[in-house]
C-alpha cells in the first residue's frame, strides 16, 4: 500500500474548505436574494391592498359631478317658463316700435281659473288679452281675443273670475259671453248679457240676460252688478 503524502492530504483539507466557504456564501447571497424579493412583494401587496381600500372609500362618496351630470334639469319656474316663451314667441311685439294690432305688454298675473294659483297675461291695446296656465313644466293657452268683436278681458264677478268676450264697437249690438274656469282648465259656468238694435241709430233696443228677454233696467242693474 502507497503512502500517501502529508502534502496532498494538507491541500485535500484546504480545497474542501474552501468549496464549502463557497458554497455557504452562496446560499446566504441565494438566502438575502429571496428575502429580498419577499420583502419587495409584500411591499407591493401592501400597496394594492391600501390603493384599494381607498378606491372603496372613495367610491363610497356621492360623485357631485356625475349627480349633476346624470340627475333631472331643474324644472323652471313658471314665471321663467313664460318669460321665455315670450322672448322666443313675441320678442318684437313689446317694441314700442311695433304696430298696435301686434302690441303686447305683460300685465301682472291674476288668478283666472279659480284654483289659487296665478295666470299670465299678454295684453294688445286693440284686441285685448291673451291668458296662459303655466305649470309642470308647460304652456297652455286659456283664452284669447278673435278680433275687435270678440275682445278678451276679465272680471271678479260673485267671488270668482269670470273671463269675458265683449263686442262693443259695432253698431247695432253690445254682446258679453262670461265663462268660469276650474283648475283643470274646464269651462263650468257661462252667462252671457247683451243687447241688439234694429238700426245703426240704436233707437229700439231689445235687452238679454241668458238668452232671455229683459227690461232695460234689469239689464242695467245686472251690468252694474258685474262691472262696478
Amino acid at each position: 500500500m502507497k503512502k500517501v503524502k502529508k502534502s496532498n492530504i494538507c491541500w485535500g483539507i484546504i480545497t474542501v474548505i474552501i468549496l464549502n466557504a463557497v458554497l455557504m456564501a452562496g446560499c446566504t447571497e441565494k438566502n438575502e436574494t429571496v428575502s429580498q424579493s419577499v420583502q419587495e412583494l409584500t411591499s407591493e401587496k401592501q400597496d394594492q391592498d391600501e390603493s384599494t381600500n381607498n378606491s372603496s372609500v372613495e367610491s363610497d362618496e356621492p360623485d357631485e359631478s356625475a349627480t349633476a351630470s346624470s340627475g333631472k334639469p331643474e324644472e323652471k319656474s313658471p314665471e321663467e317658463l313664460f318669460d321665455e316663451y315670450c322672448s322666443k314667441e313675441y320678442s318684437s311685439a313689446f317694441s314700442e316700435d311695433a304696430d298696435a294690432t301686434e302690441m303686447l305688454t305683460k300685465e301682472d298675473p291674476v288668478d283666472l281659473d279659480n284654483d289659487g294659483e296665478k295666470e299670465f297675461i299678454l295684453r294688445n291695446p286693440v284686441y285685448g288679452d291673451r291668458y296662459y296656465d303655466c305649470k309642470d313644466g308647460k304652456i297652455t293657452l286659456l283664452a284669447d281675443s278673435y278680433g275687435t268683436a270678440d275682445y278678451c278681458s276679465y272680471v271678479t264677478y260673485k267671488d270668482a273670475t269670470w273671463i269675458v268676450h265683449s263686442d262693443t264697437t259695432h253698431g247695432g249690438r253690445e254682446y258679453y259671453q262670461f265663462d268660469k274656469y276650474d283648475g283643470d282648465l274646464n269651462i263650468v259656468e257661462s252667462f252671457n248679457l247683451y243687447w241688439t238694435a234694429e238700426d245703426e241709430e240704436e233707437k229700439n233696443k231689445t235687452y238679454f240676460f241668458n238668452d232671455e228677454e229683459i227690461t232695460e233696467e234689469e239689464y242695467n242693474k245686472y251690468y252694474n252688478e258685474i262691472f262696478k
